[in-house]
């Protein structure tokens, strides 16, 4: 049985009012969503998880119901609001899933505050290398063209062939879900606000690139990457595995950016397995085992 996630709503000193999703019962553990999404990307997720762990999704500043302030959407800001909301949700610390953008930042949060993570997976992270897909690159210079191109990439009809290599592995109504939340008022403009902090023509702006700080991760780490990735090549899983041997690194073939939604069953099936021993090894309670763990919502 699925445990259903409810929506809820706090606030975020500096932010304003965060919405969440939770789920389940146990060891809490923090999903943070990718560039123009919201926290129901994470639905086959928060399904599989529910079931051993109290899972929370949040819809990220500018993004779905959340508050979107007027400001620079920056790490330093991202990293700031992550610990906020640990604070907020009165964490002391959880296990953190971050996809692409969310990656970039859940690693930072790890660098910088070990003591509040863990346990870190990441999906397709931005953040080990400068290499991005080109339209997000030229979305920073400002000329019309490249915008264009950018749009399309992200919020227009090139939407979900460049995030998915098989769009037919997707549950019902996911492709519409994605249309949805990147039409949904404000994430254009945060979108553009967060490439023009982070990225430049050359690709991810190298201050911002974090292998140095992920190779002194002492906390479990899993690396999720789909092999036919066309926003950022699964050329840094090996980046990632090179940095930090500790790392568990797994490359899914035949699979685009979203590797949790495209490899929904395997994906969870992984995740679930790493948090339970990666848990459990930081001496955290026993965990039941559940017989349905890995399965996608029907």
């Amino acid at each position: 049985m699925q445990t259903p996630s409810s929506l809820h709503f706090v606030n975020v000193p500096g932010v304003g009012r965060i919405a969440y999703a939770q789920a389940g019962t146990g060891l809490p553990v923090l999903l943070l969503h990718g560039l123009g999404a919201d926290h129901a990307i994470w639905r086959p997720t928060v399904a599989a998880l529910s079931q051993r762990f109290t899972v929370y999704a949040p819809d990220l500043p500018g993004h779905g119901q959340s508050a979107h302030p007027k400001r620079a959407y920056t790490l330093d800001f991202g990293v700031a609001f992550a610990a906020a909301l640990l604070d907020a949700l009165r964490l002391e610390k959880a296990a953190v899933i971050g996809a692409s953008m969310g990656g970039m930042l859940a690693t930072a949060l790890a660098v910088r505050h070990p003591q509040r993570v863990q346990a870190l997976v990441l999906a397709d992270p931005a953040g080990l290398g400068r290499e991005l897909a080109r339209p997000m690159r030229l979305a920073t210079v400002p000329v019309i063209g490249p915008l264009l191109a950018f749009l399309d990439m992200r919020f227009g009809p090139g939407l979900i062939p460049s995030l998915v290599h098989r769009p037919e592995r997707l549950e019902p109504g996911m492709a519409q879900e994605i249309y949805r939340m990147a039409a949904a008022p404000g994430v254009r403009s945060a979108a553009l606000n967060v490439l023009h902090q982070g990225v430049s023509p050359g690709g991810m702006k190298p201050a911002l690139v974090q292998l140095e700080g992920f190779s002194g991760l002492t906390c479990p780490v899993l690396v999720l990457w789909g092999a036919e990735d066309k926003i950022i090549p699964v050329a840094h899983a090996e980046l990632a595995r090179k940095a930090l041997p500790a790392a568990q690194v797994h490359v899914f073939l035949e699979c685009g950016h979203l590797p949790f939604l495209e490899e929904a069953e395997a994906s969870n099936r992984l995740v679930s397995a790493f948090l339970r021993d990666a848990l459990a090894a930081e001496g955290a309670a026993a965990i039941p085992a559940s017989t349905n763990e890995g399965r996608s919502p029907a």
